[in-house]
């Protein structure tokens, strides 16, 4: 009898743990659901926010309440800088006939030493308003922010080649007639060491950008 009930001790102990286990499993399952969707929720919703934000600015590329501040030719004043990560034009912010500008570039992965994501920049936006700078860094996940530009009235499969300046024929940032704008947002964190078939164990969420020719070029 003793023995029996020795053995019944044994199992139920042995029962209970295997449900205390399961029990603790079912709660980190939960727990990395319930990150995997914050980050995703996150993600997309930073996405948003980001392309909404770069549309309504780039919309008003070249523009000015009074033209003649642009200079001689407006289409030709409007872009300052193209690179493949960094983008600079004039605009009237206030829409008070003053040229302003507005750069959207991002910065080097070790400036960002707060996420476990080897590969994300701070997203930076300056802005010259009436000549006083001001600057944002966003840490949004940005770990893709590349700029394709394509001549005015050619061909639009085939991207301007860089460097894009005014001294080199031909390749002008004058001659940008349509922009594409690739972004690339990923989590900060792993939810867990393999997310899916995702490779880079990063949730991930993709756009594009197209600026057409008629905000870049007043041909």
């Amino acid at each position: 009898m003793g023995s029996s009930s020795l053995l019944d001790v044994i199992g139920s102990l042995l029962t209970g743990g295997l449900l205390l286990l399961i029990a603790l499993r079912l709660n980190m399952s939960t727990i990395e659901t319930r990150q995997t969707y914050g980050y995703n929720y996150k993600n997309q919703t930073n996405l948003t926010t980001l392309v909404m934000m770069i549309e309504d600015d780039f919309a008003r590329i070249a523009y000015c309440k009074n033209p003649a501040n642009l200079a001689v030719n407006p289409s030709a004043q409007a872009i300052r800088v193209c690179d493949s990560t960094r983008f600079r034009y004039r605009t009237d912010i206030g829409d008070n006939g003053s040229v302003d500008s507005i750069e959207y570039s991002i910065g080097s992965t070790p400036d960002l030493t707060e996420t476990e994501n080897p590969g994300d920049y701070y997203l930076i936006k300056r802005v010259w308003n009436n000549g006083v700078l001001s600057q944002q860094n966003w840490n949004l996940g940005v770990t893709k922010f590349r700029f394709d530009y394509f001549r005015s009235g050619g061909s639009t499969t085939r991207p301007m080649s860089f460097p894009i300046v005014s001294t080199v024929p031909g390749n002008t940032p004058q001659n940008v007639g349509l922009m594409r704008l690739s972004i690339i947002l990923e989590s900060p964190e792993k939810p867990k060491e393999q997310f899916l078939g995702d490779t880079s164990q990063y949730q991930v969420f993709w756009k594009q950008v197209r600026v057409t020719s008629k905000n870049l070029a007043f041909r």
